[in-house]
């Protein structure tokens, strides 16, 4: 007996494509603005504060309601809008991003 193989093809239309590409280039965009916070919290001057704590308290629990963020572009910094990145998402990178962070952390102690 021989085994059947089957394929299996989704087809995107020009508008969907754009839209993905769109919604993942923003969620690059929040992700790198979060880093990049968080690299903040943790190199100033805040010692006496355990900085994840810190910037949890502060930073983590806003950026799920934020309309726009600034991204390095060349040798400037522009400003640009989330428009198609629904709050879900956020929140779903804000966690993983929690958990990321953790992950090195504890890696860090060990």
């Amino acid at each position: 007996m021989r085994a059947l193989t089957v394929e299996c093809k989704i087809w995107f239309s020009k508008r969907e494509k754009e839209q993905l590409e769109t919604t993942r280039r923003e969620a690059k965009w929040f992700y790198n603005y979060m880093l990049t916070m968080y690299r903040y919290y943790v190199n100033t001057e805040r010692k006496n504060y355990d900085g994840w704590e810190h910037f949890k308290r502060n930073v983590l629990w806003k950026t799920s309601v934020l309309k726009t963020v600034p991204v390095k572009v060349v040798k400037a910094i522009e400003i640009r809008e989330l428009t198609s990145l629904p709050s879900l998402e956020r929140r779903n990178i804000v966690d993983r991003f929690e958990a990321s962070i953790k992950s090195w952390i504890s890696n860090l102690k060990a």
